[in-house]
């Protein structure tokens, strides 16, 4: 019982979803860690006002990039399924449509903010 305990533990150790997903979550518990640093940092050496703005501004990042992130889940789906078919025109064609759309929308978004 314990060698096919021992074993199934060294199949998920070495099985190459659970040691992407490790890496992953490794990272992501990384740069959160640097991030609470970071965030202690400003706090000691930035001002009241100040500190709000950068927290203002970094909520207004946060909300502005909602809308991009979901289309991400919609441009994984639609490529997935081209990678599928194996239809890699599409695949090209996607990309350079979802390019061309997301730059003439920052650009756009861009010069209504900032100029």
């Amino acid at each position: 019982m314990k060698d096919k305990a021992v074993g199934l533990g060294k199949r998920l150790i070495t099985h190459e979803l659970v040691k992407g997903s490790s890496l992953i979550f490794l990272g992501s518990t990384f740069a959160n860690i640097c991030g609470f640093i970071f965030n202690l940092f400003l706090v000691r050496n930035l001002s009241y006002e100040n500190y709000g703005e950068y927290t203002a501004l970094l909520s207004l990042i946060v909300l502005v990039s909602i809308p991009g992130q979901s289309f991400m889940q919609i441009i994984v789906q639609f490529v997935s399924r081209y990678f599928a078919k194996n239809e890699k025109f599409h695949v090209k064609e996607f990309y350079f449509q979802s390019f061309r759309l997301f730059n003439i929308t920052s650009i756009t978004i861009f010069l209504l903010f900032f100029i």
